[in-house]
């Protein structure tokens, strides 16, 4: 299993899995599509307009299951942390402990303070974040009913720490 940046030569790849990433958390809340039906354009443009970010693909043998964003623009705006912003493992890549590797390898990679958010309603993607974290940083943080998140959901945001 390996980490890919993702860039020009990825990219269409990148598009296909952010599309199928989206219409799932569509299930939780309202994400606009634009003139050709798309919904990532628009729910880039912050990831983008970050003074820092990186994306990856996770690659296993020769098949592309998954990736994640990270920049340095959180909800708290903290400035003296990364902010994992997306992170998705296709479906049919799921409990094969895929989510749980790649999300530890790609923290790793920038030691220091981290943040991130799920929606309340996500179940799965936090008892996920619970376990991934928890192994990282036995003093994380979980904060509930975080304003500005998901339109008018409240959210959940964790800090922790990786050293």
């Amino acid at each position: 299993m390996k980490l890919q940046k993702i860039n020009e030569y990825n990219k269409l790849v990148f598009d296909q899995m952010l599309e199928d990433y989206l219409e799932e958390l569509n299930e939780y809340f309202y994400i606009p599509t634009d003139d050709n039906n798309r919904r990532g354009n628009e729910w880039l443009q912050y990831y983008y307009e970050s003074s820092f970010h990186e994306g990856y693909l996770l690659q296993d043998d020769n098949q592309f299951i998954g990736f994640c964003l990270i920049c340095n623009t959180t909800f708290n705006l903290k400035d003296d942390r990364l902010f994992l912003s997306e992170f998705y493992i296709s479906k049919n890549n799921r409990k094969n402990h895929y989510g749980k590797h790649f999300a530890k390898k790609v923290i790793n990679l920038y030691p220091g303070k981290w943040e991130l958010s799920v929606h309340p309603k996500n179940l799965i993607s936090i008892k996920f974040w619970d376990n991934v974290i928890n192994d990282i940083d036995k003093n994380y943080i979980k904060t509930k009913d975080i304003p500005n998140i998901f339109d008018d959901i409240l959210g959940i945001v964790y800090d922790f720490q990786v050293n």
